[in-house]
């Protein structure tokens, strides 16, 4: 949801500014935080003033969620919004949980019910050291994890350099040869 939103410089002057907010959930739904995006009006990027990426409340363990995610049997989480989006796009009847940061990839509490985390990283360190925790924990729960990585630094700019086409066709290659039943789209 786009909404304006009161921001504060550097400077210590006050700014209304454009600025996206997303609800951060638990498992159960329950709202425990709000993640906003403040933007720039005239180009639509991220807002010029320091931290345009904030977050109100408990994230930790918890993600913002969209699609059918509560009766999923294949759940992707993503390391940043932009990340999982981006793989949502390609991917739009997939359930997706998006966890912000690489350090709270690693923290995500999935539910318990799914049987596969698609776990979407960035191409880096950080992001595979993320993701292959999660992906340790989930197996160990039982659950199927499988790590996918972008062809370049995220998803985001697979998305805007090689555009929808090219890496949908790249994820069902991926996914394809992972499993041959799965929710992420349909048969």
């Amino acid at each position: 949801m786009r909404v304006r939103e009161l921001a504060k410089p550097a400077d210590g002057t006050r700014l209304e500014i454009p600025a996206l907010l997303a609800a951060i959930t638990d498992n159960a739904g329950t709202v425990t935080g709000c993640s906003r995006i403040f933007l720039d009006a005239e180009t639509g990027g991220l807002a010029d003033i320091e931290a345009p990426k904030r977050v109100l409340g408990r994230l930790q363990g918890n993600a913002i969620r969209f699609g059918k995610w509560a009766d999923c049997t294949d759940l992707l989480a993503g390391e940043g919004l932009e990340n999982t989006l981006s793989v949502g796009t390609a991917l739009p009847r997939a359930a997706l949980a998006s966890c912000l940061t690489a350090n709270h990839l690693a923290a995500f509490n999935y539910p318990s019910s799914i049987q596969r985390l698609w776990i979407a990283r960035d191409n880096d360190k950080t992001g595979a050291r993320a993701a292959f925790c999660l992906a340790d924990r989930a197996d160990a729960d039982g659950i199927e994890p499988v790590v996918l990585t972008p062809e370049r630094d995220d998803f985001n700019l697979d998305l805007t350099t090689g555009g929808v086409t090219e890496m949908r066709r790249r994820l069902v290659a991926l996914i394809g040869t992972k499993v041959s039943e799965h929710d992420l789209w349909p048969s």
